[in-house]
């Protein structure tokens, strides 16, 4: 009598279960790196815009009345959710701009180091330091307006 083998082994099924198992652990990685690199440049995206926003201001003459939240027309952000944005003056009346992430926030796993620009600290003009905010290490980047002509330093 003839035996009839059809079907897979409980072996084969298994290898193709472990095979697919480390597929997905990788896949997984490389889409959190990658999310992770796109919530570094929406910062910086940010930062550059609230740095235009500054320079919008100073050229209108409302920039010395400027508080953290006269930005919010020049930029859309949840500041519960994202980061917080901190202006202030230097006194070589330059601008600074902060942003830092907030605890548990949307940007709070961005990494820089994944960002292509990225050099000890700095992307461009920008510097990139993980601020330290009730016990948590938090991505935050800042930048320098030129009081007179307005350019990023």
């Amino acid at each position: 009598m003839k035996k009839n083998n059809k079907g897979f082994t409980l072996i084969e099924l298994l290898a193709v279960i472990v095979v697919l198992a480390i597929i997905m652990v990788i896949a997984t990685q490389q889409i959190n790196r990658t999310i992770s690199r796109t919530r570094a440049n929406s910062m910086i995206s940010s930062l550059e815009l609230a740095a235009r926003g500054v320079k919008t201001k100073m050229a209108d003459g409302s920039m010395e009345a400027c508080s953290d939240a006269c930005l919010k027309d020049v930029i859309d952000y949840n500041e519960e959710e994202e980061y917080n944005i901190v202006v202030t003056q230097s006194e070589s009346d330059d601008w600074v701009i902060t942003l830092t992430a907030v605890p548990g926030g949307e940007f709070a796993s961005a990494d820089f180091n994944e960002v292509s620009e990225y050099k000890s600290g700095k992307v461009g003009k920008i510097t990139v330091n993980q601020a330290e905010r009730d016990g948590d290490k938090l991505p935050s980047i800042s930048c320098t307006v030129d009081g007179e002509s307005g350019s990023m330093k």
